[in-house]
């Protein structure tokens, strides 16, 4: 459906206060509802068109001019390619008075002003923070997303919960220590991203000379949406992510290993099947053994252990 159909169900009355928001005549409104003089209407008289509409009707429309129109919404304002001054301060004053423990507040935090800043619209941008997971013998072989933007929500621990291994985006970026981007299908289902999901850039997590601590990927439903005129703002905020987390949790070069993982709906099943062995009687220690090396064996599926129990 075009989009000035969408504008049919108004009354003129509403369509007279439409018309005086946007500033032209409720003739030529009634014209555009009509599919007719299109030419002469621009995107910032779009914009303002979506702006005058009733709230409840303005994400509906929003999508509809997002198919129509989709390079309207992929670039970001001239003026907003740094996070606003007053965040940045209130994020510094965080980082130089809050105990280490409230880390995860801060990064939330920064996250969602992210969203809301990056994706002013709404497309439908998702931002996903894998941190390096140390194992035993001090190497890193995996990745744990941390953190997951949902909408203007910030899912943490367990919620967010699974880790990706090698031949992954995040470890390609850490690997090659600067930004990866794909539109492979396989590899956005590796992420666990939604179906929808037609773009992610990965961004290595770095401080200093050679340390890096993960990786933030950046996914969106628009292509465009990840122009390079979008990649200062974005970096923006991976910095203040960088600088909120701890110097232990950055490493070398030398010390990834990284080692092939199955999918996250794998790995979701291993939890579930962990939580039943521990009902049943097992140990946690014994129940987490199993799963790990579940996982290291890269199954395709957890139905034998499930039915050879612990």
């Amino acid at each position: 459906m075009a989009w000035y159909l969408t504008l049919e169900k108004y009354t003129t009355g509403q369509l007279e206060d439409i018309a005086a928001h946007v500033g032209v005549s409720l003739r030529t409104l009634q014209r555009w509802v009509k599919g007719q003089s299109l030419s002469r209407i621009d995107e910032a008289t779009l914009s303002s068109l979506l702006k005058a509409l009733p709230k409840e009707d303005q994400a509906n429309f929003r999508q509809q001019l997002i198919k129509e129109f989709p390079a309207m919404f992929s670039r970001p304002d001239k003026d907003q390619d740094a996070p606003p001054a007053i965040f940045y301060e209130l994020t510094v004053r965080n980082l130089l008075t809050l105990p280490a423990i409230l880390q995860d507040s801060t990064i939330e935090f920064i996250l969602q002003q992210a969203v809301k800043h990056i994706d002013p619209d709404r497309i439908g941008l998702i931002l996903q923070v894998f941190v390096c997971q140390k194992q035993d013998d001090g190497r890193i072989r995996s990745l744990l997303q941390r953190w997951r933007t949902q909408g203007a929500m910030v899912l943490s621990s367990a919620s967010a919960f699974h880790s990706i291994g090698l031949d992954t985006l995040p470890v390609r970026a850490i690997q090659q220590y600067q930004a990866v981007e794909t539109t492979r299908s396989e590899d956005l289902r590796q992420l666990g991203l939604e179906p929808f999901v037609q773009v992610a850039r990965a961004y290595p997590l770095v401080r200093g000379a050679g340390l890096c601590a993960g990786a933030v990927v950046v996914s969106s439903p628009q292509p465009e949406f990840l122009a390079e005129n979008r990649q200062k703002l974005i970096q923006s905020y991976l910095d203040l992510i960088a600088l909120t987390l701890d110097s232990a949790d950055f490493f070398e070069a030398n010390m990834f290993a990284f080692s092939p993982l199955p999918s996250p709906k794998v790995q979701e099943e291993c939890m579930r099947l962990l939580q039943t062995w521990i009902a049943q009687g097992a140990t946690a220690e014994e129940a987490e053994n199993q799963i790990l090396r579940l996982l290291r064996t890269g199954k395709a599926s957890c139905e034998e252990e499930r039915r050879g129990g612990v």
